[in-house]
């Protein structure tokens, strides 16, 4: 699978990746953290047994989801590989709570550019305490998308390996239309 070569790739960006002492955040869209059970992360998709097999976590903005009015959005959202003290399973419930807040980061250049669809390419660091480290997008989506989602990503809150190392994990992001 492309994404777990992925890993591999993160020194090749083109631009720095964001740390968790940056400044800009963007906005607050809820917290992530804890030992939520896996089979309860909420889906967006017809078929649950689909989304939990397949590591894809897809929705589409609804009133409220986004800075305001216009293009409809969709998210997929694929985890690929994740390496370390943390499972598949705990890695996938955090990032599907987070999918609002990525959605977010795409309706509100969405807005600027009602024709804009992507993907991404999103590989994160997690440190022993549970925090993301580092995130680092790339591959063929808007600058703004990219640093919006790797602002989002470093918001998240995992679950204390159980090795106490760093985890790595590596996801997909595909921005499109709902038409």
């Amino acid at each position: 699978m492309v994404l777990a070569s992925a890993l591999s790739c993160a020194p090749h960006l083109a631009h720095p990746a964001p740390s968790r002492g940056d400044a800009d955040r963007g906005p607050h869209l809820g917290d992530e953290g804890g030992s939520a059970d896996p089979a309860r992360a909420p889906l967006a998709t017809d078929d649950p047994d689909v989304a939990r097999s397949s590591g894809m976590i897809t929705g589409v903005a609804g009133a409220g989801a986004g800075p305001a009015p216009g293009p409809r959005a969709r998210l997929e959202l694929t985890l690929g590989e994740v390496r370390g003290g943390l499972t598949w399973a705990q890695v996938r419930s955090v990032v599907g709570r987070r999918q609002n807040a990525f959605r977010y980061c795409y309706e509100r250049e969405l807005n600027k550019d009602p024709k804009l669809v992507g993907r991404l390419q999103l590989l994160l660091t997690i440190g022993a305490d549970g925090a993301v480290t580092t995130a680092n997008g790339e591959r063929g989506m808007n600058a703004d998308v990219i640093r919006c989602v790797e602002h989002q990503a470093l918001r998240m809150r995992f679950p204390e390996p159980a090795d106490a190392r760093e985890v790595h994990a590596a996801m997909e992001l595909v921005f499109r239309l709902d038409e």
